[in-house]
């Protein structure tokens, strides 16, 4: 997912557009995704530093929070970042300034060879994306909600006491 930037980083205001498909494996260790990764981007040089905005579409294997059953959802994320060089020359730092942008805005970076890599940007964006407690349907219910309860056999002598006896 890396991209060459030589070419926009010789004017203000070039554009290029950019579709990749990749395979989902890529960020197996963090999410289970289920197919490739459609990802459309398109960069321009905005002065200060590069512009990136698109979208990435993938499905992603979950599993309800309410009834534990495994499911695949579809996601469709927009973004909008910036990319500003990692070793900014004196015209950058005076242009960062100019635009009032510090130490502690987010961005991300484009290496010194001159290439956006968009795979830290993107596994951010599913990551954040993704639901915190995932429900495989709007109105999922646990379907056995009275089942029997297993007392662990230690705890069998509270029992006495719910049951008011000695």
């Amino acid at each position: 997912m890396k991209i060459d930037i030589t070419s926009l980083l010789k004017e203000i205001g070039l554009k290029a557009n950019f579709e990749f498909t990749e395979s989902g494996k890529v960020f197996e260790e963090d999410v289970p995704i289920t197919s490739p990764l459609d990802i459309k981007v398109s960069l321009a040089n905005a002065g200060v530093g590069i512009m990136a905005v698109g979208t990435v579409s993938f499905t992603v294997k979950l599993m309800c929070s309410t009834c534990l059953k495994e499911y695949e959802k579809q996601f469709s994320l927009d973004f909008e970042e910036r990319f500003v060089s990692e070793n900014p020359n004196q015209d950058d730092k005076d242009l960062l300034t100019e635009y009032e942008m510090t130490s502690d805005d987010l961005y991300y970076a484009y290496s010194e060879d001159y290439e956006i890599n968009l795979y830290d940007m993107i596994r951010d964006l599913i990551i954040l994306n993704l639901p915190i407690a995932p429900k495989c349907d709007i109105n999922c219910r646990v379907k056995n909600f009275n089942q029997s309860k297993s007392i662990d056999p230690r705890l069998k002598i509270l029992e006495q006491f719910k049951n008011g006896g000695s």
